[in-house]
């Protein structure tokens, strides 16, 4: 499967260069049914064929690490769920392979704003944006987020740490639960686009 789907990856990356959005990302549980090692090696391997086809045409990849406790323990296996550790695969993987951000990901994996920092601006490919309602870190469920501003993640502090490093890519709110569904699709838009809107502004972040 993984063969057959890879033969339409290149045009598929053409097309997103061409239209001015040279990212493409894929998200990575943080548990296995196979030891960690032997799950390192294989996504490091395919992982790094896609970022050869996507460097033809200038694009960049970012894998996104899960942070939430539940996922952590769904398979037997421990695998990567922290900044660092996604950021080490995606070098073994290729040049222009970095991180997906994910907020709430980094707040649920007790991930810091110097771990931020650290990663520096070169290795984030694109931002996404949740808050986190106050529960156990064993009550959290990722299907279950709220707007930016909503919960308890000091997003000012995400987003002004990311102005800090120079970060000028993309960012968008990726928001499970909350009602969403029976919103029309117009007042889910709004929703999103203000709160991220407004604790971007509160770090300090026009465009």
């Amino acid at each position: 499967k993984f063969r057959d789907t890879l033969k339409g990856l290149p045009e598929a990356a053409k097309f997103a260069a061409e239209i001015g959005c040279p990212r493409m990302t894929t998200w990575v549980m943080p548990s296995f049914d196979a030891p960690k090692a032997e799950m390192w090696a294989l996504l490091r391997s395919r992982f790094g064929e896609i970022a050869k086809v996507l460097r033809d045409s200038n694009v960049r990849f970012g894998l996104e690490y899960i942070g939430p406790v539940h996922l952590r323990k769904l398979r037997p296996h421990l695998f990567v769920y922290t900044l660092g550790e996604m950021l080490a695969l995606a070098r073994e993987a290729g040049p222009n392979v970095g991180v997906l951000l994910d907020a709430w990901h980094w707040h649920h994996a007790g991930d810091s704003l110097a771990d931020i920092e650290a990663a520096g601006k070169d290795a984030i490919v694109h931002v996404q944006v949740a808050d986190a309602p106050k529960l156990p870190p064993e009550d959290i469920r990722d299907n279950e987020r709220l707007f930016a501003g909503e919960g308890i993640i000091d997003l000012k502090a995400f987003f002004t740490t990311l102005r800090k490093i120079g970060y000028e890519d993309g960012v968008s709110p990726e928001v499970f639960g909350r009602g969403i569904k029976d919103m029309p699709l117009e007042e889910g838009i709004r929703l999103g686009y203000n709160s991220t809107s407004t604790v971007m502004r509160a770090a300090g972040l026009e465009w």
